[in-house]
């Protein structure tokens, strides 16, 4: 059975249905949403074949722009009027089998009423819809579907799955949803699979959480490392969120044990993310290779990147961005804007270890993201760095993933 069914008319709302099934399929994979019935087969009764298409999922979204009501068929009647019409019969067999129908108003488009629907479609004037509006509201409204459908979706004995989560070193995670995303350098992209919904911290583990677990302090930039001189000027509160660095991947895999057993009764395992995992966190959850095409992510993706936007050498900005300052240190975690996703620090700050080898056959592991001694072009989302495991750096440091223990 598939979760969703998108009823749409391609002429009146196809650019703005297209944007909200990328976001489903994000949450709930590209089996599970079905946005059009693009080939009917031969001989077949194309009413009976839609409303079998209708009856596999368990909510169908009606997205209704401007012209929704008006736009007339080849007779020049109305295509509502016609109950040969593919979105009139979409909607009757949802209605007809209590399948649940949601309005999804684009465009400016007001519900409907009553007596402007053939009988057959009247019962849609009363379902509670909701308002997608363009840019930059798409996002927030999108959101707030997504929550109602997760309510309408579980199961009895399934709660729904937290949007975030907050463990015992107040570090916050935030769901990245399955999806099918572009990974590389536009030009040499590949489609990589993301198969399961995992978590993403927000920040880069902070010199305050690593103490917590380790019980002492690595950094170069803390008060009593070899950068002291470089933060004096910062009060002990905020140089407790700077990002841990000269960590080693080994020195985070003592850490990971550490934090696992603290967090044993949470119902989560932590761990790095792994590189495609951290690549498709930093784009935001984008999927479309137009998407995934940019070099920077954060409430719109751009190939730009100033330092006013992240921690890097201001004096090499990317694109077309102007100059700017250049702190030569490493700063508070989540100063600037984050991503769609809410996740900080995507690029620059400091470069995160992930899990994978950097080359098969190799023992370097894979770093992401730029730090704050780097051009702007450094810090892109598809940038690749490595570092053998046991090596450290004053910009260095990691962010973790976590999922459900028993997955």
């Amino acid at each position: 059975m598939s979760v969703v069914f998108i009823s749409y008319r391609r002429d009146d709302s196809a650019d703005a249905a297209g944007r909200i099934y990328d976001r489903l399929i994000q949450a709930y994979g590209s089996d599970n949403v079905v946005m059009d019935v693009e080939s009917i087969p031969l001989g077949v009764d194309f009413r009976d074949f839609l409303s079998e298409a209708v009856g596999r999922c368990q909510v169908l979204l009606a997205v209704i722009g401007r012209d929704w009501l008006h736009i007339a068929g080849p007779s020049g009647g109305r295509r509502l009027d016609d109950p040969r019409d593919f979105v009139r019969l979409e909607i009757e067999a949802a209605l007809g089998r209590g399948i649940p129908v949601i309005p999804v108003l684009v465009g400016g488009a007001v519900m409907p009423g009553d007596e402007q629907l053939p009988a057959s479609l009247q019962p849609l004037a009363f379902r509670n819809g909701i308002a997608v509006r363009r840019n930059p509201d798409f996002h927030h409204d999108v959101g707030r579907l997504l929550k109602s459908l997760d309510r309408l979706l579980r199961g009895p004995n399934e709660p729904p799955r937290p949007r975030e989560i907050v463990n015992s070193l107040r570090m916050k995670l935030v769901l990245v949803p399955r999806g099918t995303f572009w990974m590389g350098y536009r030009g040499s992209q590949r489609q990589v699979e993301i198969p399961h919904d995992f978590y993403m911290a927000a920040t880069p583990v902070t010199q305050e959480q690593w103490q917590a677990v380790i019980g002492s302090n690595p950094s170069f930039f803390s008060r009593n490392g070899k950068g002291a001189d470089r933060v004096k000027g910062i009060s002990d509160t905020d140089l407790k969120q700077f990002p841990v660095e000269c960590v080693s991947w080994e020195d985070v895999q003592e850490f990971l044990q550490r934090l696992n057993a603290r967090e044993k009764d949470s119902g989560f395992l932590y761990r790095l993310p792994t590189e495609a995992e951290w690549e498709y966190s930093c784009r935001g959850g984008a999927i479309s290779q137009k998407d995934c095409a940019f070099d920077f992510y954060f409430s719109q993706p751009t190939n730009d990147l100033s330092s006013e936007q992240a921690n890097f050498n201001g004096n090499y900005p990317a694109g077309n961005a102007p100059k700017g300052k250049y702190l030569r240190r490493t700063t508070k975690v989540g100063s600037y804007k984050p991503n769609r996703l809410g996740l900080y620090d995507m690029h620059s700050n400091v470069w995160e270890w992930c899990e994978d080898h950097f080359e098969a056959g190799g023992s370097a592991r894979v770093i992401r993201g730029g730090s704050w001694s780097d051009r702007g072009t450094s810090c892109r989302a598809s940038i690749r760095g490595s570092y053998e495991p046991s090596d450290r750096g004053y910009d260095l440091g990691f962010r973790l993933a976590a999922v459900p223990s028993g997955e």
